[in-house]
């Protein structure tokens, strides 16, 4: 059962990178940042050459063709954000670079607030581990946010370009 669980982690991990680096990066991002389970944070500036791909249960990051790629294993990863670079886009004026977000409670029952200290606004879409967008909506800042309709289970949950596990009891 545990190792039922371990896998549906790691799919949903793949599916919401996945997600994540289809927009992110033809926006023109140019750094990566990895919080890990312990909250450390990595960050990876990667050059016009570098790529990102998963390899076995792994995030791999090659900066650029002369460094040695490097390995995370998803089980690891906690969060993952991509920082700008000087490239103007529309989505500039709706998500501020500097943005500390959190959610709580996290496992929640019914719902889930969010402390953020930018945006009045907060863009939210939650995607289950199949990929499905389960909501998409903009909430105010100070807004609860109701999950009690969802199943059971770890969800993906994207907030003004960052993302976050969710459990769902």
């Amino acid at each position: 059962m545990k190792g039922i669980k371990k896998l549906k982690l790691i799919r949903l991990v793949i599916v919401s990178l996945f997600l994540l680096l289809k927009v992110e990066f033809a926006i023109g991002q140019t750094e990566l940042k990895v919080v890990l389970l312990d909250n450390t944070e990595q960050a990876y500036s990667i050059d016009s050459t570098g790529k990102l791909w998963f390899n076995s249960n792994n995030l791999t990051i090659n900066i650029n063709d002369t460094i040695a790629p490097i390995n995370i294993p998803l089980t690891e990863i906690r969060k993952i954000t991509f920082v700008k670079s000087s490239v103007t886009t529309g989505i500039s004026d709706v998500v501020k670079q500097n943005e500390s977000i959190s959610i709580f409670p996290n496992p929640t029952n019914s719902y889930f607030e969010v402390k953020t200290t930018g945006s009045k606004k907060l863009y939210i879409q939650i995607y289950n581990t199949s990929g499905s967008q389960v909501l998409s909506d903009v909430y105010d800042n100070s807004s609860k946010i109701d999950v009690s309709y969802l199943s059971a289970g770890i969800y993906t949950v994207i907030i003004n370009n960052q993302t976050f596990k969710l459990i769902k009891q």
